[in-house]
């Protein structure tokens, strides 16, 4: 009856740590854009929920980047979409190394990404802002021999002290957003 007992309890303990192990994997699936391998816009929205409660509580600052890749379905009608993945995997990898440990960084849409800086002044968004944008310009991937590159457009909202919600701040930021686009894209407009 033990040698039994020794048995059925190591096999449930087995089965324990792989369904652990399943379900683990599964939150991290659950959790990162699957191509780019940063955070999805679900948890992004979650997280930045929690930014914003404790920006309002601490009073401290909170700056949204909205980016959005110019001219992308260009790219992807001319070299493919395989091209088109390879560049947002690229672009993700340029932004990650410009970024603190403490920002957040997500894709939100198709070609569309945002970041999230907690505790950074107006000043410190601008400069890390224009550097983001100038980093892009310079990222190229090659096709067939030619190179690929694309800007991005960034817009840029700051937490006030009378939002609400974090919704009212990503409304600020696409509107900023699409305004950059309109001016002529490969910029960054605050709204």
């Amino acid at each position: 009856g033990a040698f039994l007992s020794h048995v059925y309890t190591n096999k449930i303990t087995d089965y324990e740590n792989s369904l652990h192990e399943k379900n683990t994997a599964l939150g991290i699936l659950a959790s990162t854009d699957d191509l780019t391998g940063i955070m999805n816009r679900r948890i992004f929205k979650k997280v930045s929920e929690r930014y914003f409660e404790t920006a309002q509580r601490d009073h401290s600052s909170m700056t949204l980047l909205l980016l959005d890749l110019d001219h992308f379905k260009k790219v992807n009608d001319t070299y493919g979409h395989q091209v088109g993945d390879q560049l947002l995997i690229r672009f993700a990898k340029v932004i990650e190394p410009v970024l603190r440990k403490s920002d957040i960084l997500a894709r939100v849409g198709g070609a569309e990404f945002a970041v999230l800086l907690f505790t950074t002044e107006s000043e410190g968004a601008s400069h890390l802002t224009e550097k983001l944008r100038e980093e892009v310009a310079k990222a190229v991937i090659k096709c067939n021999g030619q190179d690929v590159f694309v800007t991005t457009s960034i817009g840029v909202a700051q937490y006030r002290k009378r939002d609400k919600d974090f919704d009212e701040i990503f409304a600020r930021a696409d509107k900023a957003l699409y305004k950059a686009k309109s001016q002529g894209r490969n910029c960054v407009v605050s709204g």
